[in-house]
């Protein structure tokens, strides 16, 4: 298994070896942040960074076909890069943490809002955006368990999937 990561993840994720070295060996590959410049991967295949408040974003592109993807799990706003990166994207898979901002005070009080964790709500944030993008497929990923597009029928999945919106689920495959 190949594991592209920053020293930072890496160290952060050295105790995986130990569970993994009975199922397979990891490849761990070194990738570093040059500004936000694209950088090779593979060959023929590039990424690049884009810069949010409290993360990355990442936009993969394969040269050979022309066809770019976006992974942007922990999305607190929206900035100019993101947005020309969703709307040139012919895949995304975008932060769908949160409904609300609201959402975990239902069922704790005190916890922390949606934006105070860097997730911007689904309702409010991002729904429309992605509704309005012209990506061939757009998927919801990092779903919070108090999400409620995670129940069959709901209205809230109702309108994600009106949207064109996909929502992530164990299995899913991704082709460019």
């Amino acid at each position: 298994m190949i594991i592209y990561a920053n020293s930072e993840t890496r160290a952060a994720l050295g105790w995986i070896d130990n569970l993994w070295d009975r199922f397979c060996c990891i490849d761990w590959r070194l990738v570093r942040l040059h500004g936000l410049k694209p950088s090779s991967l593979t060959a023929g295949l590039t990424w690049s960074p884009i810069k949010l408040q409290n993360s990355i974003a990442l936009q993969f592109r394969d040269e050979r076909g022309g066809k770019t993807g976006l992974i942007a799990p922990a999305v607190g706003e929206l900035n100019d890069g993101l947005r020309d990166a969703i709307n040139t994207a012919d895949v995304v898979l975008f932060d769908g943490t949160f409904w609300t901002n609201e959402e975990l005070r239902a069922t704790r009080p005190t916890a922390r809002t949606a934006l105070e964790m860097s997730h911007l709500p689904i309702r409010d944030g991002s729904l429309e955006l992605l509704r309005d993008c012209s990506a061939h497929r757009k998927v919801y990923i990092h779903i919070n368990n108090t999400n409620p597009i995670l129940m069959p029928g709901s209205a809230e999945r109702e309108a994600v999937e009106r949207a064109g919106i996909e929502i992530a689920q164990d299995g899913l495959e991704m082709v460019l």
